[in-house]
């Protein structure tokens, strides 16, 4: 439905006039000229049907339904004032809306987050994960941690890491664990494994030119980092992936048995509209990140390509 709204302009106007009491004064106040002001005074008077001042030897003063009409307007010029006020200040106030895995969020990325307040304390960080980011219909955000073979398009994707597969298991697993060369015989192991890739534990063993010899699991859950952490408590072999799996390589509660590692194709990128390019806050985010990022536990030989 359309307003019936007099023109801002006139009210701008006015409300000028009736703090100055003298077009002359309203006009320097708006850098317009002062038969501007009386041009735009009259079209509001047209607009109400009524004589808003009365003017008077080159002065000017509120008649009484201008004074009534003008404290109706002051009013509502302050609450508009107050209003823009208030989100000019939110815009203007460092924060970034993410997107992301709950799993990079939860499992990784949250245990490193004081280190960035402590390196932007005025920066505000503001998570909102998904279970396949970024969202853009469902969500409203500024950055997205993206997991994809390749670049989305239309936005700024800068890449992370490269994605890539190995076993793990705890060191006293690991240490009954056969020979590569009898790689078969892993089908002894209880195996653990994270439903969010089904064909994981058959990508790591066609990697030996081997089929998966089995394909029930001690564990089977869609939270990777349960499936680690029952890795490094002795329940089994389990496949490992970054970010998820670093903290037990660095702790020890993981190793990494066999000197293998897959390049899945897949990456991960952080995203952002081309707008932001400029933004002081994602600027810090990104390269915050991409430092961590860089911390992450090299694999000791290059991932090879295997295709199912």
């Amino acid at each position: 439905m359309r307003r019936n709204l007099p023109p801002f302009t006139a009210l701008k106007a006015f409300e000028a006039t009736a703090l100055h009491s003298s077009f002359k004064m309203a006009a320097e106040d708006l850098s317009l000229s002062p038969s501007a002001i009386s041009h735009q005074i009259r079209l509001l008077e047209e607009y109400l049907g009524f004589q808003l001042f009365i003017r008077d030897k080159g002065l000017v003063r509120l008649s009484k339904r201008g004074q009534e009409y003008h404290s109706r307007i002051y009013s509502i010029f302050d609450e508009l004032e107050q209003t823009n006020r208030d989100f000019r200040i939110h815009q203007n106030k460092p924060k970034i809306v993410i997107n992301l895995f709950h799993s990079f969020l939860s499992s990784w990325l949250y245990e490193k987050l004081p280190n960035f307040q402590k390196k932007f304390p005025d920066t505000e960080l503001s998570f909102i994960s998904s279970d396949n980011p970024p969202e853009y219909d469902k969500f409203e955000f500024d950055v997205a941690i993206y997991f994809g073979k390749r670049p989305l398009n239309g936005v700024k994707s800068v890449l992370l890491f490269n994605d890539y597969i190995t076993m793990v298991a705890s060191q006293n697993i690991a240490a009954t664990l056969p020979k590569e060369e009898d790689i078969f015989d892993l089908e002894n192991f209880p195996f653990l494994h994270c439903t969010c890739e089904t064909k994981e534990w058959e990508l790591w063993f066609n990697s030996f030119g081997q089929p998966c010899p089995k394909g029930d699991y001690k564990l089977s859950t869609n939270d990777r980092s349960m499936v680690l952490k029952s890795a490094a408590q002795n329940m089994g072999i389990a496949i490992g992936r970054q970010p998820y799996m670093d903290k037990h390589l660095k702790s020890g509660t993981l190793v990494v048995p066999y000197n293998k590692y897959i390049d899945t194709g897949y990456k991960y990128f952080i995203t952002y509209p081309t707008s932001l390019e400029q933004n002081k806050s994602v600027i810090h985010f990104e390269k915050w990140l991409k430092e961590e990022c860089q911390k992450l536990t090299p694999p000791s030989s290059p991932p090879e390509s295997i295709s199912l």
